[in-house]
């Protein structure tokens, strides 16, 4: 848009034959909807609107990818990755501070609505912005062969979690990556009362082929 600023446009749109019971045949999905303002020299981003915060290296689950719940409008597909890349964003302000071998940043996200909507020019933000949410992230570059990331995540009635993730370059043709997430919650069964912390845990190594053929394994707990 002009010297620093930038605008992100990115939509979707879905016609299902047949489509679910109770929902319609045709759903758009704004993905993405945002500016962006980056200072001179890159040391400073600030973002606004509707973005698709991802984090995590893994590549079936990813235990710190907290703004995945509740995103994805049209499940077409199992693809973990497909998932990741269509699914909504989330309204927040984004601020991100960079340097050498760090970034810092934090995310607020407000709520803005009760609850998620089944319309299907919706624009759904109770299935992204049902609460009020926040994650501060901190990424580090250790060497050309390592680097990771520690972040905390809060959400309006829930409890602190904790995360970590990291990469490796195990030689020149496998990397190793891991990534972890721990905190408070209420279980999925059982009683609902009962709050303990739990760990969730995802690991593996890809090896990439000489032919360009990538070959991954992972773990997830």
């Amino acid at each position: 848009l002009a010297a620093g600023w930038r605008a992100v446009l990115s939509d979707r749109l879905d016609h299902i034959i047949p489509a679910d019971s109770g929902q319609g045949d045709t759903l758009n999905s704004l993905r993405e909807a945002y500016v962006s303002w980056q200072q001179e020299g890159g040391g400073l981003i600030v973002e606004f609107g509707r973005i698709n915060l991802r984090q995590g290296p893994a590549y079936g689950y990813n235990p710190t990818d907290y703004f995945r719940t509740g995103a994805v409008r049209a499940a077409t597909t199992v693809d973990p990755f497909a998932l990741r890349e269509n699914r909504l964003g989330t309204v927040m302000l984004r601020a991100q501070r960079l340097w050498a071998n760090d970034s810092v940043s934090l995310a607020l996200a407000p709520k803005l609505a009760d609850a998620a909507s089944d319309a299907g020019a919706s624009l759904d933000l109770g299935a992204t912005n049902a609460m009020n949410r926040a994650l501060l992230s901190w990424s580090h570059k250790f060497s050309d062969q390592l680097s990771g990331q520690l972040s905390t995540y809060t959400e309006q009635g829930g409890w602190p979690q904790l995360g970590a993730s990291a990469t490796a370059l195990l030689g020149e043709s496998t990397v190793a990556h891991l990534e972890l997430s721990s905190g408070r919650t209420l279980p999925l069964l059982g009683d609902p009362l009962v709050v303990q912390r739990r760990q969730h845990g995802s690991a593996g190594l890809t090896h990439t082929l000489a032919n360009g053929l990538s070959l991954t394994a992972e773990y997830e707990y």
